[in-house]
């Protein structure tokens, strides 16, 4: 029986490729893997070549960001009570610390900014309350947990860790898991195919649980997805995927046709005379008029034209698909005035969703973590987050012009 470390949510195991995909073509890391290699005409060795070659640009990572960017700028009409915990603008309160420092170095703001971020890249998240720390979790790094009634019962959450001890050592890092229930937390490592427990804990010295708001045992850890019909990121990436391979063979067909190759006119002797003086460094070729010249073949370039034209039309449509698909555009024809009222009204509900997701995921952060902070259920209450007033409808996002 293999160890339950190996297990996959069913979710997970028909989704983590797409969100491979998505992180990859966010971040560029990897993107070589999914280059395509001609079946007809295309060596290895020049495939390989292309590949180390191959420029990654950022498309999905420019249409995430401006989003998430767009969705901050009005961040300062979001209404939040810190509650018990003081002002966040008073040096030596708890609001203050936590305002500054939610874990890892990272203010609270900028937090949620890069919650924000994942949200929209992979559609959903995850979020655990670490003592006083507040840690964002990609579901690629949740492969499974258990959930009912919309509450999580208890996930395994994937680590990598640095196994050495000492600087000196040679550095190996290997995956360990964490598995987070109502009563506690047990570190697991993988050995010999089995599930070894290495270490354990409950999350306070009393015993004390988390809870939901309905008074029901939780681990200290939600998952929040977006309410969008489409994973929209996904599809971007998929678009991504496609110019990137395009842009890769349009580069390759310029490089081809900037090393022409010499033809060298005479018989075998005159040829292999000619070639030891071109390896040597001579830049002189001697001419028999039997033979006539010496010339240059090169692939044509009129395939290169068509490609730059055609990849510039992919590339503003990419933005414009990216467009529509954020703002939810019907399909029929429209006037162009009606397109841009549209447009407008489509990012403007857009963005509304993605607030009342980020309020649904400060609600949850801040009910777990005054819980960290104190045992009485009046303060776990006056900790609040309000998006509702963040009004979105004057906002316009300019996508960037291709070449």
């Amino acid at each position: 029986m293999p160890s339950f470390l190996k297990y996959r949510h069913p979710h997970v195991a028909a989704t983590e490729a797409r969100w491979q995909l998505c992180k990859t073509f966010y971040t560029g890391e990897g993107a070589a893997s999914y280059l395509v290699r001609h079946e007809q005409g295309e060596s290895s060795t020049s495939f390989e070549e292309r590949a180390r070659l191959a420029q990654f640009v950022p498309y999905v990572s420019t249409v995430i960001d401006t989003l998430a960017g767009v969705l901050f700028e009005r961040e300062s009409d979001v209404v939040r009570s810190w509650g018990f915990l003081g002002d966040p603008d008073t040096p030596g309160t708890e609001a203050y610390r936590l305002s500054r420092d939610t874990g890892g170095g990272l203010n609270y703001g900028t937090m949620l900014r890069r919650t924000a971020i994942d949200l929209l890249l992979y559609n959903e998240i995850f979020l655990l309350i670490d003592g006083e720390q507040v840690r964002t979790l990609s579901p690629l790094s949740v492969p499974n947990y258990l959930e009912r009634n919309g509450r999580i019962e208890s996930a395994l959450v994937r680590e990598v860790v640095d196994t050495r001890t000492s600087i000196t050592e040679e550095p190996e890092t290997i995956d360990q898991f964490v598995l987070y229930e109502p009563e506690g937390w047990t570190r697991y490592r993988e050995d010999k195919g089995a599930a070894v427990a290495v270490s354990s804990g409950r999350y306070s010295e009393s015993g004390r649980m988390y809870v939901d708001r309905t008074g029901a045992a939780i681990p200290p850890l939600v998952r929040v997805a977006l309410p969008w019909r489409r994973y929209v990121a996904y599809m971007l990436a998929e678009s991504a995927r496609v110019l990137y391979n395009m842009e890769s063979d349009r580069d390759s067909l310029l490089r081809s046709a900037s090393y022409p190759k010499l033809v060298i006119s005479g018989d075998d002797d005159h040829f292999i005379e000619q070639a030891e003086g071109l390896k040597k460094g001579s830049n002189v070729l001697q001419r028999l008029e039997e033979y006539g010249d010496h010339s240059y073949i090169a692939p044509p370039t009129g395939g290169i034209e068509v490609a730059g034209s055609t990849l510039r039309d992919k590339q503003a449509d990419f933005y414009r698909h990216a467009w529509d698909l954020i703002s939810a555009e019907g399909q029929v024809q429209k006037t162009a005035t009606q397109v841009a009222l549209e447009r407008s009204a489509g990012l403007s509900s857009a963005l509304s969703m993605i607030a009342a997701t980020m309020e649904e995921i400060e609600s949850n952060v801040l009910w777990l973590l005054a819980q960290s902070l104190s045992d009485r259920l009046s303060d776990w209450s006056s900790l609040t987050a309000d998006w509702s007033g963040v009004d979105y409808s004057q906002v316009s996002i300019e996508m960037p012009q291709t070449a």
